[in-house]
């Protein structure tokens, strides 16, 4: 979800991106600038790309401090999340938008334009590996179930976001 949501060409056809234990690989580690430099999305007169990102701080796969040794490293999550609300011209609605338990925050931007809440929504779930958010058990998972849904919230997310929305230029 992250290259296309960088892609100036391919996040202009998706209202909206959600990504969980997204890998978001620093220009040095790869051989080519695909996140950093290489994140070039079309913001052109005010558009806006809305994000959804799910992480755990627990990750041992891709860590939440960008940290994936001996693997290769990435950019930290709250950093690429910080770099999507620059990039979209927003502004923090609050240090903690919404906390569910000790363990799950929500972080969330509004962007300088009427009626485009939420347009960054990030949530830092303290003890969650690398494993999808969910309040049940999944096969297979590396997590256990804890008190949010990701699914769910990533419905709502898409919900709030058509194309026509976000593609319209404003004056």
């Amino acid at each position: 979800m992250g290259l296309l949501a960088c892609s100036p060409v391919l996040n202009r056809r998706i209202a909206a991106f959600a990504m969980v234990a997204g890998a978001f690989y620093t220009d040095g580690s790869l051989t080519e600038p695909l996140f950093g430099k290489g994140c070039q999305p079309d913001l052109a007169k005010g558009m806006k790309v809305p994000i959804m990102e799910w992480h755990g701080k627990k990750d041992t796969v891709i860590g939440y401090d960008g940290n994936n040794s001996p693997a290769p490293n990435t950019i930290p999550v709250y950093q690429w999340v910080r770099e999507w609300v620059a990039r979209e011209g927003c502004v923090m609605q609050g240090p903690k938008v919404a906390v569910w338990d000790p363990y799950i925050a929500r972080f969330g931007w509004n962007c300088e334009r009427e009626g485009l809440n939420d347009v960054v929504a990030h949530y830092q779930v303290t003890n969650l590996g690398h494993g999808w958010p969910s309040t049940v058990p999944l096969e297979g998972s590396w997590t256990d179930p804890i008190d949010l849904n990701a699914t769910a919230h990533m419905m709502l997310f898409f919900d709030e976001w058509k194309l026509d929305r976000i593609l319209e230029p404003y004056e």
